[in-house]
């Protein structure tokens, strides 16, 4: 009776969803900050980007003070940008829902002050920051 119930909670697990391979088949990227780099030139951002992740609710995606750089685009799942003061109170700045760029607050920044939390079960792609930020910045590429 032991094994069927762990045989049974096994089959239930779901599998992490991941964001696609190719940037041109994404369900977001009309919702990124790059929407119009993809539809120029698909393989642009999707050349950039390191890695695909999937992390579970509650997960620390960034630690306040901690100097990253790696920018994440939220493919599903919410998290929150957060601040901890010095009396040890938390004060939420902001939501992410997918579409959003995680990260470019803290660029230009010796160290961020605001931490990163899954409030789901999210997946992400994963870009080192230096290279996006200029592409970003290439004129007539984000709009």
């Amino acid at each position: 009776m032991r094994f069927a119930t762990a045989d049974r909670r096994h089959r239930e697990q779901r599998l992490p969803v991941l964001p696609p391979l190719h940037c041109s088949a994404c369900p977001i990227r009309e919702h990124t900050i790059y929407k119009r780099i993809i539809e120029v030139r698909p393989l642009a951002v999707e050349s950039l980007r390191t890695t695909r992740v999937h992390y579970p609710k509650g997960h620390l995606l960034r630690a306040q003070g901690e100097t990253d750089t790696n920018l994440f685009t939220l493919f599903s799942g919410w998290a929150l940008r957060f601040r901890i003061s010095r009396g040890g109170r938390r004060q939420i700045l902001s939501f992410h829902l997918p579409g959003d760029l995680i990260g470019l607050e803290a660029i230009g920044a010796s160290q961020g002050d605001f931490g990163v939390r899954a409030l789901t079960e999210v997946a992400l792609c994963k870009f080192e920051s230096g290279s996006l930020i200029s592409l970003l910045l290439q004129p007539g590429e984000a709009s």
